[in-house]
């Protein structure tokens, strides 16, 4: 039992790190943005600046549902019996969980500065919102993991 408890506690760790180098990412896009936008101005109702806009509305409405959807899946499959091979597979898929929300959330905060469209921050907002429901807590790793006792579930 105390060795469960252990494992959890290094994947909240790892989990936790994951979440809040994304919220990082987050915020030096924010700089970036910023810095940028004090030389550089595009067009939104350009040719490339609609285009730029349409690709980036479709990819979060096809990457955040979908790695959400994929995660889920994976977690739920029948765990490998090895322990340390299971931990392998949950950090792999948290990771990519997390980058493809970084991804969105950068990518946003940096075309909101450059292109001073509200779309962008909207598009950014909805990826904040996901990253906030991937927030880590210990009894969903013990549960995604398959560790958690009978008695502490309802």
């Amino acid at each position: 039992m105390e060795d469960n408890k252990q494992l959890v506690d290094r994947m909240l760790k790892a989990v936790q790190r994951g979440f809040y180098l994304s919220l990082l990412a987050m915020l030096l896009a924010i700089c970036a943005g910023y810095a940028l936008s004090q030389s550089i101005k595009l067009d939104k109702n350009t040719e490339a600046g609609i285009a730029v806009q349409s690709v980036n509305i479709v990819w979060l409405l096809v990457s955040i549902p979908g790695i959400l959807w994929l995660y889920r899946r994976q977690v739920e499959r029948k765990r490998p019996a090895d322990s340390s091979r299971r931990l392998r597979n949950y950090r792999t898929w948290i990771i990519l969980r997390y980058a493809v929300i970084a991804i969105s959330l950068t990518g946003n905060a940096i075309l909101f500065f450059l292109y001073v469209d509200k779309s962008f921050f909207l598009c950014g907002a909805i990826a904040v919102v996901a990253l906030l429901f991937c927030r880590p807590d210990r009894v969903r790793i013990e549960n995604e993991l398959g560790m958690a006792r009978d008695d502490e579930i309802l």
